[in-house]
């Protein structure tokens, strides 16, 4: 650098990965054609890179205002521009020997150097396939069979142009040095914007027309794999992918597909088919805050009393919020990205505690991640929101919150629970919620369900409940207003009632605890009154008598009868239950002069 740019710095507050990022602070504006010392930043590979070797220029470029535009290049090639509006971006430049020239390689046969003038002896190289190694899955725990129903581990590549691709000449390998380790097999080809999956077992020999193994396999957790060609019997790397960490049965690649600069593990594993890039699901909630923190908890990193709110894992594994949004506002949910470079693990059955205080450079000291959050907004003591947010603008927990006491915190308890109370002497950041009083628990009321009953019967049923207080509360039983005329209830939920007309009615049944505050529960049944069973019809056939009568499907029905009304008791003669909304029964009478039935419900 020159003295352009005396005012560069590394600064830790806006980072994408690690903890520090470089940041440019030039004097005056650079020029893209004119790379000297007091305008550009650059690097020099020396000596050059030996052949068939790879190497990576890879940065992070986050435009402002007063530089939208970065420009590289590698020497002896022409200018790459990417340009940006705002947020990060990522250049790859593959220098290989198919790329980079040496100056002193140049038109070797001539010796031809061309100091001051336009190179010479550059060849046009042919234009690479749109092949793109997609997802790979390097430990198969419980994903797809091959053919021999074996569980292998696989790579995907994926065709991104619109044109079927011939895979002849192409190879795959495991390792860099080794750049044709496995050829596809002759005539293989991918058609347009499709997917290919290839078992990296070591198992060539199960090749088949419709199914590729290659003579490798892939170490589980890290390793890499390249798609190559040969030219000019050189060979050339197509595409390339290094991956490192991932979890048994997890996949890693693009998102979206047949994107280089950016590749994740992946949850949902998707052999065969468009990368999903969502992430696993998790359960944390947002368990207390403090809007209003005037000499109740000090800030580590300053010991200033700012506003905080705390987030509790109920799991059983650590919770990765990496990735994740945090914001004070339901119209904004990607105010605060959570990245790798500052608190993010939620340990299980444990807490991280996010200082709400504008301040987020404290995230790190000295390059660390500290143990605390520190976000880029503050809470109102008024009352506002809170709410986290997974990458897909998923909200993974949600809390409305309304004026503060100084000093008291609002949380919920137990730990996780739906209920918020404030916690006055008992503020617990860190640890679990406590209370000073155990709260009221609501009573539970056992289920009743809906009735049906005849004209002329009467409705008798004891609600009961239960409540986990401690000691026990006096639950009594009510019903709300206005109950049909003539149903009642006692305290203890002994229920009565004659309706006096056909029709469907609704009842609320509702227990009360004697708790400060009181809570109830309620149940609403709908108790539906039947006209009386009546013979639609009686027909005599004979010896026989056929019997009609209108019914209710599902409600089941006796039939007794009797020779002499003067005798008792009734005989029973048939039951059976309705199926739809009349019944039909036919008796044998023989010689009996006369004979009396009646119709009865059973239940």
């Amino acid at each position: 650098f020159g003295t352009n740019y005396t005012n560069t710095t590394i600064v830790g507050d806006l980072v994408h990965a690690g903890a520090g990022a470089f940041k440019i602070v030039g004097a005056s504006s650079g020029a893209a054609n004119n790379p000297t010392y007091s305008r550009s930043m650059y690097q020099f590979l020396s000596p050059a890179p030996p052949v068939n070797t790879m190497n990576t220029l890879s940065f992070w470029y986050w435009a402002t205002n007063s530089a939208t535009n970065l420009y590289a290049r590698v020497r002896n090639s022409a200018f790459l521009q990417t340009a940006t509006n705002s947020g990060f971006t990522n250049i790859n430049i593959f220098i290989t020997p198919s790329n980079y020239v040496p100056p002193q390689l140049i038109s070797p046969a001539t010796n031809s150097l061309t100091p001051g003038r336009t190179n010479e002896g550059l060849a046009t190289l042919p234009a690479f396939p749109s092949l793109w190694l997609n997802e790979v899955q390097p430990e198969n725990t419980a994903g797809i069979l091959d053919s021999q129903g074996e569980r292998e581990a696989w790579v995907e590549i994926y065709n991104r142009s619109t044109n079927t691709l011939s895979l002849d000449g192409l190879f795959l390998t495991s390792t860099y040095t080794n750049l044709t380790n496995w050829a596809f097999p002759p005539g293989s080809s991918l058609g347009p914007t499709q997917f290919l999956v290839v078992f990296c077992d070591g198992e060539p020999g199960e090749t088949t027309n419709s199914e590729y193994h290659t003579s490798f396999t892939l170490p589980p957790a890290s390793g890499g794999l390249a798609l190559s060609r040969l030219h000019g019997g050189v060979p050339q790397v197509i595409d390339y992918l290094n991956y490192a960490g991932v979890h048994a049965g997890r996949s890693f690649g693009s998102f979206p597909d047949g994107q280089s600069f950016e590749r994740q593990e992946f949850f949902y594993v998707t052999p065969g088919g468009t990368n999903d890039g969502r992430r696993p699901p998790i359960t944390v909630f947002i368990n207390e805050l403090m809007a209003q923190n005037g000499n109740s908890l000090a800030d580590p990193a300053d010991g200033q009393f700012e506003d905080w709110f705390e987030i509790y894992n109920p799991g059983t594994n650590a919770v990765d919020l990496a990735g994740y949004f945090l914001t004070d506002s339901q119209f904004v949910p990607f105010r605060f990205e959570i990245t790798t470079n500052m608190a993010h693990l939620v340990p299980p059955q444990g807490y991280l505690l996010v200082w709400a205080d504008n301040e987020p450079g404290q995230n790190t000291v000295a390059g660390v991640p500290r143990a605390d959050m520190h976000v880029n907004f503050s809470l109102a003591v008024g009352g506002e929101f809170i709410g986290l947010y997974a990458p897909d603008g998923t909200a993974i927990d949600q809390v409305t919150f309304f004026g503060q006491i100084n000093d008291v915190s609002l949380g919920r308890y137990p730990d996780g629970a739906a209920q918020f109370y404030f916690m006055p002497g008992t503020v617990t950041p860190r640890a679990a919620n406590q209370l000073a009083a155990p709260p009221n628990a609501a009573p539970v009321l056992d289920f009743i369900g809906s009735k049906i009953l005849f004209l002329g019967q009467t409705l008798v049923f004891t609600a009961t409940a239960t409540d986990s207080d401690t000691p026990a509360q006096t639950l009594t039983f009510s019903l709300d207003p206005v109950p049909p005329a003539g149903a009642s209830i006692t305290g203890a939920g002994a229920f009565t009632w004659l309706p006096a007309a056909v029709g469907t009615n609704s009842i609320t049944v509702r227990v009360t605890d004697d708790g400060s505050p009181a809570l109830d529960a309620s149940e609403t049944i709908t108790v539906e009154v039947l006209a009386a069973p009546g013979f639609t019809r009686s027909l005599r056939n004979g010896v026989n008598v056929e019997l009609t009568w209108r019914a209710r499907a599902g409600k089941k029905y006796a039939v007794d009868y009797k020779d002499d009304l003067n005798t008792v008791p009734w005989v029973p003669l048939w039951t059976n239950t309705a199926l739809g909304d009349s019944l039909s029964f036919t008796n044998a009478t023989t010689n009996a002069p006369q004979r009396f039935f009646r119709i009865r419900t059973v239940d």
